[in-house]
C-alpha cells in the first residue's frame, strides 16, 4: 500500500479539517508515493522513537504530536528537529502526525470511555455535525474517587 493510501484511510475518520487552526497535521516529511509495509506508531517523534522506527525497518512513522509545529527556515543537524527530519529522510521513512484532528474525532471519546465517565460533554466545541464535536470532555465519574 502506498503512503498516500494509508493517509486516505486515516483521514476518512480523522480529517485534517478537524485540526485546530494552530496545529500542523498530515504528512510532514517524506514521500506520499512510498510503498508502506510497516508502520511505527508513537506519541512523539523523539530521538528514541526515530531510532526505533529505523531499527524496525518501518516505512512510515505516525505520531500524535507533530515534530514540526511552525515554519522552518532551515533543516540542519544544528537542532533536534532538523536532526530527526534528516534521519527520517535518509532512511526513507514517511512521517505523518495526527494531533488535534485525532483529539476531536477520537481521543476524548476513547479516554472518557476508558475512564467510564458519565454524561460527557464537549469541553471546547470546534464543530457541529449531528452532535457537537471538539476538544476534551467534561463529565461525571461513574464512582466516587479520592
Amino acid at each position: 500500500m502506498l503512503c498516500k493510501e494509508v493517509i486516505e484511510i486515516i483521514e476518512r475518520k480523522y480529517a485534517r479539517s478537524y485540526a485546530m487552526s494552530w496545529d500542523n497535521v498530515g504528512l510532514l516529511c517524506g514521500r506520499s508515493d512510498k510503498e508502506v509495509k510497516k508502520i511505527y506508531i508513537a506519541l512523539d517523534a523523539t530521538d528514541e522513537v526515530v531510532e526505533a522506527a529505523i531499527n524496525a525497518e518501518a516505512d512510515m512513522l505516525v505520531t500524535h504530536h507533530p515534530l514540526i509545529m511552525s515554519g522552518l527556515n532551515r533543516i540542519t543537524d544544528d537542532n533536534f528537529i532538523g536532526k530527526r527530519i534528516i534521519k527520517l529522510i535518509q532512511h526513507d521513512i514517511s512521517y505523518y502526525a495526527m494531533h488535534t484532528n485525532y483529539d476531536v474525532r477520537g481521543m476524548a471519546e476513547l479516554a472518557s470511555g476508558k475512564l467510564k465517565l458519565e454524561n460527557a460533554e464537549v469541553l471546547e466545541v470546534t464543530g457541529e455535525s449531528e452532535v457537537p464535536e471538539g476538544i476534551g470532555r467534561v463529565a461525571n465519574l461513574s464512582e466516587t474517587m479520592t
